[in-house]
């Protein structure tokens, strides 16, 4: 399986070239992009990061990785050099997104994506949230617009965007109500659901290190749409800061290390609005 993996990783050049142009043009929150936010829970400065449109995700081949995007300086200079060290067990991360209250694509209205973590770590046990109502899932749907709104506006009560290296990604102020701090649970000591909706959260935390922790991806389709959760793929970070993403099996950290050094060329960034 693994060689199968590398082989796609190679056939994913197309891809990730692809996800590359369609996304450098702007920083321009568009219905249907995901969010990857990090936050800890002894600050009060986020971390967010525009990654696209889920269909990317949600229609990647079988057996294929994909470079998301390299934030390791951005990570660093929000969160401390030792971020990725597993004594920063105050620290949390995960991937939300929905198409809002229209279809974007062939997915409906109120559509959610919302990550869990792995538990343990190279597990298949994650178990997602249940399809509601269209009614029910458009409570969590305005609360993640209202998370790209703020990220769109980027004004001085919700951020401090100038100060990411990474020009897609924006510093926080996590005591602000449209926040990521705030979405994911609320103030201190973050014992809430994340959006008020997920029972739980959706985050994982890097108490075993980054390399200990694995995001399951899924998609949540109203019940009106007659789908239920489906898992998409994986999301992994690397030491360096590279995010992947994988539909399929997760190789060992080691592995996956080799294949990011091999697929960093084709992480993608995008360009600040002037």
């Amino acid at each position: 399986m693994k060689n199968n993996i590398i082989r796609s990783l190679i056939l994913s050049v197309g891809v990730a070239s692809m996800v590359q142009s369609a996304n450098a043009a702007t920083l321009t929150y568009n219905a249907g992009d995901l969010f990857l936010g990090f936050r800890s829970a002894t600050g009060s400065t986020d971390y967010i990061i525009d990654i696209g449109q889920a269909s990317i995700y949600r229609d990647l081949a079988a057996n294929t990785q994909i470079s998301v995007t390299n934030i390791g300086s951005d990570l660093a200079n929000v969160f401390g050099g030792n971020w990725n060290s597993a004594v920063r067990n105050d620290l949390f991360w995960a991937v939300a997104g929905t198409p809002g209250s229209t279809a974007v694509g062939s997915d409906p209205s109120n559509t959610l994506y919302a990550t869990i973590e792995q538990n343990p770590f190279g597990s298949a046990t994650s178990t997602p949230s249940a399809p509601a109502s269209n009614s029910t899932q458009s409570q969590p749907t305005n609360r993640m617009v209202s998370l790209a709104g703020s990220y769109n506006n980027q004004d001085s009560n919700t951020g401090f965007g100038g100060a990411a290296v990474n020009p897609a990604g924006f510093r926080q102020d996590g005591s602000t109500a449209t926040s990521w701090q705030f979405f994911m649970g609320g103030s201190q000591p973050f014992s809430g659901n994340s959006y008020s909706y997920f029972p739980g959260g959706i985050e994982g935390n890097f108490g075993s290190g980054n390399e200990g922790s694995a995001l399951d991806l899924y998609r949540i389709a109203k019940t009106t749409g007659g789908n239920a959760a489906t898992l998409e793929g994986t999301f992994t970070i690397a030491d360096s800061g590279l995010v992947t993403f994988t539909n399929g099996i997760v190789p060992e950290p080691t592995s996956a290390a080799m294949l990011a050094l091999g697929a960093s060329v084709l992480g993608f960034s995008r360009r600040r609005r002037a």
